[in-house]
């Protein structure tokens, strides 16, 4: 029960992509930053016959991420490389996986949580130490231990657990919540280490799962709870808050993950409620009242006391997904909103039947800048804004979905895209003060719905983002990274890198000296419109005479053009002096696009004396190498063709290699290079270009 199942083998692989209307599953990882357009550098997928409804992901704080899925299937399949599958099994009506990938886009572990009914994880959170929080909702019989434990966790109605799991997948601290409390979001409190958490309840709970009591009521339909826990699981603090009025459908819902703990302990809560609430769980009265859905943030000191509360009330279909704070205590909720908004700026409409927004707030509840996009879309939903991450020098990154054409420039310019159909998934980037998007990353050609839930930094220019998807769905906007559903709910792991659509996935790329050559050799794991490489080397080694900081082509590799498996390169550089060679490969895409490979070095030993003159032709000067295997006198000349001496580089002793500029004073003409020691007597050819 809720093991780990690792079995695999190449497996006929056709992916679906579902977004939120159809509820099929896709994790998205994009590797981007703040730069350009976006392009996938490694697509896993898989999934089952039935839905994957729900997706969260969270950093591993080593370069990868963990994402978790929740299945309705009982055999779960996921893509370890392209067409190679590997499985979870689950039983009852379905349960969840957490699949860690590092950058590359390599399974480094896959956890599988199972119960008689369900396992539903909605939430996770880094726990700062590799391992992660988890929060999840489930009925029966449920094992959380997916190692080789059991830990069995019995509810007769649906219910929540709180586990956090070491960076192997270790379980460690439990907490079970009783019947009808249902978890959604999860946060740490930065001075106790423990989970601080919310979610939804109906009827009398008790949110200390120790000897103690801690019940709190609901007054109306769904009310929201909020809980403090240590890092052992024994409960510090909690309350509820309820909505009441004479509707029928009074509620209060919270957001997922619509919560934030500062330095101070201060919790911040995001959601939406009807009719009316009071957020103050104390003797004092926060009551506020909404004519429709409305989305709130609320703020607690670390002793539970109400600071503030906004609310934003519409008159339409409302939702909070997700809540940030930023290094300056700034604090941004995103989601979407129906009809008409009044913020201070003054009143925004939505273009259609609800658009995507993100609404300013600082830490004592000043309203600031407002940012929507939307296209004419007359279904709820289709523009939304899914979650957001703001960086410590306050650059955005956003996740979500859009239908029709929508402007993503919230400043007076125009960023413009046009979804190829039905609803795309959208990630975008903003400099400070999110104005003008770096860029705007969309669907390519495709038959399918797809959604973008989540996102999350990785280490450098990386990202990764969850999302959801449906038939068939080409993620990149440029063509050729697509997946087609194999039932009605499966999930992709897209990886993009640098902002920009990157053609080739480099794997491996290595220098070898082989006595006066070099041997590069280099991997790909996936290609698209890929042209070839040029290889390129530096001139000379930076720090020595006659050093230069130009890189000249010495050779060109054709590409594979779309593959989806892997390919391997080699090229010989040759004849070259002793020393240290830098190398790398310029990647040419087929309609000239280019990026660089990292820069990979080797150095070439002497093994007897030798003369080498380069560059050929040389514009303006040419680096002369002598290379001598013991000291000695030698002596080296520059001759016309007619024999006379118009140079004299070097006379008296050496060892090693002697570098030396030749031709720099010379007019354009062909020279002959001379060295003579008593190990050497040979000569090159020079040629100098004006």
């Amino acid at each position: 029960m809720g093991k780990l199942f690792i079995t695999g083998g190449p497996t006929p692989i056709q992916l679906d992509m579902l977004m939120c209307k159809v509820l099929n599953l896709l994790c998205l990882f994009l590797m981007l930053s703040l730069a350009q357009t976006v392009s996938a550098q490694f697509l896993r997928s898989g999934g089952t016959g039935q839905d994957e409804r729900r997706t969260s992901a969270v950093s591993d704080g080593s370069g990868g991420v963990f994402v978790s899925v929740t299945s309705d299937g009982g055999f779960f399949r996921y893509e370890t490389s392209p067409g190679t599958l590997s499985s979870l099994s689950f039983t009852g009506n379905g349960g969840s996986a957490i699949i860690q990938y590092d950058a590359s886009g390599n399974v480094v572990q896959a956890l599988g949580f199972e119960s008689t009914d369900y396992v539903d994880i909605t939430d996770m959170v880094s726990d700062g130490a590799g391992g992660i929080w988890v929060i999840a909702q489930f009925d029966g019989n449920a094992d959380i231990d997916p190692g080789p434990g059991t830990r069995n966790l019995v509810t007769s109605l649906p219910g929540t657990f709180i586990a956090r799991y070491s960076s192997t997948g270790a379980l460690g601290t439990v907490i079970q919540l009783p019947p009808n409390a249902l978890g959604q979001g999860i946060a740490i409190d930065p001075n106790t280490g423990g989970p601080v958490v919310t979610g939804e309840f109906t009827q009398t709970i008790d949110l200390d799962p120790g000897p103690g009591g801690a019940t709190v009521t609901n007054r109306g339909d769904v009310a929201m709870f909020f809980a403090r826990y240590t890092a052992a699981g024994a409960f510090i603090s909690g309350f509820g808050l309820t909505s009441f009025g004479a509707s029928t459908v009074s509620s209060v819902v919270v957001g997922s993950p619509g919560l934030v703990v500062d330095a101070a302990g201060t919790a911040y809560v995001a959601g939406v409620f009807r009719s009316n609430i009071d957020f103050d769980p104390g003797p004092g009265n926060g009551t506020r009242s909404a004519s429709g859905l409305a989305q709130y943030v609320a703020a607690y000191s670390n002793s539970n006391a109400l600071s503030w509360a906004r609310t934003f009330n519409t008159g339409g279909s409302n939702t909070a997904d997700d809540l940030e704070q930023d290094a300056s205590g700034n604090l941004y909720l995103v989601g979407t909103f129906g009809q008409t908004i009044n913020p201070p700026s003054g009143p925004i409409t939505a273009a259609g039947a609800s658009d995507a927004i993100v609404i300013q707030i600082d830490n004592t509840g000043v309203v600031g800048a407002v940012r929507t996009f939307g296209g004419n879309s007359t279904t709820n939903g289709d523009d939304r804004i899914r979650d957001i991450h703001v960086s410590p020098a306050g650059d955005i990154l956003i996740a979500g979905q859009f239908a029709g054409t929508a402007d993503f420039d919230f400043g007076p310019g125009t960023v413009s895209r046009t979804s190829p159909s039905g609803v795309s998934y959208v990630v975008a980037g903003y400099p400070a003060g999110m104005n003008t998007p770096t860029f705007a990353t969309i669907k390519g050609t495709s038959t399918g719905d797809a959604a973008a839930w989540q996102v999350v930094p990785g280490q450098g220019n990386r990202i990764f983002v969850s999302g959801l998807f449906d038939e068939t769905v080409d993620f990149n906007s440029a063509g050729g990274d697509s997946r087609t559903s194999i039932g009605a709910l499966d999930f992709a792991v897209l990886g993009l890198e640098n902002g920009a659509f990157l053609p080739v996935e480099l794997t491996a790329f290595d220098a070898l000296s082989d006595g006066s050559d070099v041997v590069l050799s280099w991997k790909t794991a996936s290609e698209t419109n890929n042209a070839g490489f040029a290889v390129e080397q530096k001139l000379d080694v930076a720090g020595e005479r006659g050093a230069s900081s130009e890189w000249t082509e010495v050779g060109f590799v054709e590409g594979a053009g779309t593959v989806e498996t892997p390919r391997a390169y080699g090229f010989r550089v040759s004849d070259l002096p002793a020393g240290t060679h830098r190398f790398r490969l310029k990647q040419i895409d087929s309609d000239g696009a280019f990026e660089y490979s990292p820069i990979v070095e080797a150095t070439v030993v002497p093994t007897d004396a030798s003369l080498a003159v380069y560059p050929q032709p040389a514009v303006g000067s040419a680096t002369v190498v002598v290379e001598l295997p013991r000291r000695q006198r030698v002596e080296v000349q520059v001759y016309d063709l007619l024999g006379r001496v118009v140079e004299t580089l070097h006379t008296g002793e050496a060892e090693g290699a002697l570098r030396l500029d030749a031709g720099a004073g010379l007019p354009a003409g062909v020279y002959v290079v001379r060295a003579d020691s008593e190990t050497l007597s040979v000569s090159r050819r020079m040629v100098v270009v004006r």
